[in-house]
């Protein structure tokens, strides 16, 4: 039984932008910060900015597999919640 999820990662194509916003946003400095990664604690959950210069363009969004679709629609409608 998924009970919640404790990570959310973004891929982002400018790794020091976003970390700039998140740090004002979240009024937090990230714990874990390499060229390649930046790790945030928000609250005991991981916020982490994936560096993905190959992801969409901004504006653009990808549909998340089936997989994804359908793991979401159980959390959203589980009878505990």
């Amino acid at each position: 039984m998924i009970l919640g999820l404790r990570t959310v990662i973004y891929h982002v194509s400018d790794l020091q932008r976003a970390k700039a916003w998140y740090s004002t946003a979240f009024d937090v400095q990230p714990y874990f910060d390499e060229p390649f990664y930046v790790g945030f604690n928000i609250g005991g959950y991981e916020l982490g900015l994936d560096l993905n210069s190959n992801g969409p363009a901004p504006g653009e969004h990808r549909r998340p597999p089936a997989e994804m679709i359908a793991l979401s629609g159980r959390l959203a409608t589980h009878p505990g919640r």
